[in-house]
């Protein structure tokens, strides 16, 4: 059973901060070196400081990228830029943007989610250990969930747009900023204790998938195990028990889910693949996007860059795919598994340490051109359906399988434990 609750929610106070997009800012791990330059600058205030900490020369035991955090967040606290909310609320969170040049909207909401039984909520995605251990760090020192985990949930009877729309969209939202992506966001707080139960009873009963922030849910979990070592008070009350969460639906057409690119760093040697695919030689980027596109409802298609080639390859014998994964089947069709687990693994010995991600085509082009990788296999995206159908026969996608957009800022909502 799914079990969620509202919360005293810590935000940005507007008496303090004006203008909310100045100091939220991406998920860390979509952040790189310069960004978190250009996040810093923006203000002292900005919520980077928190996330995704400096290294800096003097760093010791006693003050470091982990430690800082915690003084940044108390101090903004007792100085009241930060300050949390007096009702316990569910925070109603819509995103308008544009994709390939249509208008989408993706309504959800962020409460808590109960952890620490198996079947809470279902992973699609493998973690890597790294990643891992650094937010570990982090959430033992500021004792607070950061930033909120994405989840998607089916609602074909619409209770939650309802609730929405009966209680909130006539009003001003709490939170209203357009942020670096041009995605315009909209908070509302929802206070109402019978509306909260309505939406806490609806979600008993629901099957939840994780859709992004999967290294954070298990960080969660982990810290939950270690107070129960160390909590000698230790109850199912206490707040860490809980993850803070968004949730958005399944049937919501503002679901956007992008690949994510491999480039390799070491030299890709494709007469390795044999006979087994079928390579197409194209003129540009353009013409390998189209030819993508084109083949949505073929299995097993990738585009690959190296050496200024662009190709376009086409598994031959589905058979050979569909043999490799007989004990696996829920990964038949799966372009990014037949890659990552095949191609790259098996047939190509890619270690995957000579392996970067990228959502932009582009990105992976330009990595190539300059020689920070060698060769760049081009995906097409994986499905919500084959996300779903992924979790639930208990596999995992490899890592950076998916590319959910547009990311849930961090910054508009921490769940601080108590």
């Amino acid at each position: 059973m799914i079990n969620i609750r509202a919360f005293k929610g810590i935000y940005y106070n507007q008496d303090k901060i004006t203008d909310i997009s100045q100091v939220v800012c991406p998920p860390y791990d979509v952040i790189n070196e310069e960004e978190r330059d250009f996040y810093y600058h923006q203000s002292p205030y900005n919520f980077i400081r928190l996330i995704l900490n400096k290294e800096e020369k003097e760093d010791n035991d006693s003050n470091n990228k982990y430690s800082r955090p915690v003084v940044f967040f108390n101090d903004w606290l007792k100085a009241q830029i930060l300050k949390q909310d007096s009702k316990d609320s569910i925070y109603f969170y819509k995103q308008d943007y544009f994709y390939n040049n249509k208008e989408f909207s993706r309504l959800g909401f962020i409460a808590l989610l109960q952890i620490g039984n198996s079947g809470v909520a279902f992973p699609h995605e493998n973690t890597r250990n790294a990643p891992k251990m650094d937010r570990f760090e982090l959430i033992k020192k500021v004792k607070a969930n950061l930033s909120p985990i994405f989840t998607i949930f089916s609602d074909k009877e619409k209770i939650i747009e309802k609730i929405f729309k009966e209680d909130l969209s006539r009003r001003k939202p709490d939170f209203l900023l357009k942020d670096t992506q041009g995605v315009r966001n909209s908070v509302w707080r929802l206070t109402d204790a019978e509306k909260i139960q309505k939406i806490c009873s609806k979600m008993q009963n629901k099957q939840i998938f994780i859709a992004d922030g999967h290294h954070r849910y298990e960080v969660a979990l982990m810290y939950l195990n270690l107070m129960r070592q160390e909590d000698k008070n230790y109850s199912l009350d206490k707040s860490y028990n809980y993850v803070m969460t968004y949730f958005t639906t399944l049937e919501s057409d503002g679901i956007c889910v992008m690949p994510t690119h491999r480039i390799i760093k070491s030299k890709v040697d494709l007469s390795r693949l044999g006979d087994i695919f079928k390579k197409v030689k194209l003129n540009s980027i353009a013409d390998l996007e189209e030819k993508l596109a084109m083949s949505s409802k073929k299995p097993y298609v990738f585009g690959f860059y190296a050496d200024g080639n662009i190709l376009l390859l086409e598994l031959k014998d589905k058979n050979k795919a569909d043999s490799y994964f007989k004990e696996k089947k829920c990964f038949k069709n799966l372009d990014v598994a037949i890659l990552d687990f095949y191609v790259l693994n098996e047939l190509l010995k890619i270690k995957k340490d000579d392996i970067m991600y990228t959502k932009e085509i582009t990105e992976a082009k330009e990595a190539v051109d300059k020689k920070d990788g060698l060769a760049a296999f081009i995906l097409r995206p994986t499905s919500v359906s084959q996300i779903r159908d992924v979790a639930l026969c208990g596999e995992k996608m490899p890592p950076k399988s998916t590319y959910f957009y547009p990311k849930l800022l961090s910054g508009l909502v921490v769940h601080k434990f108590e």
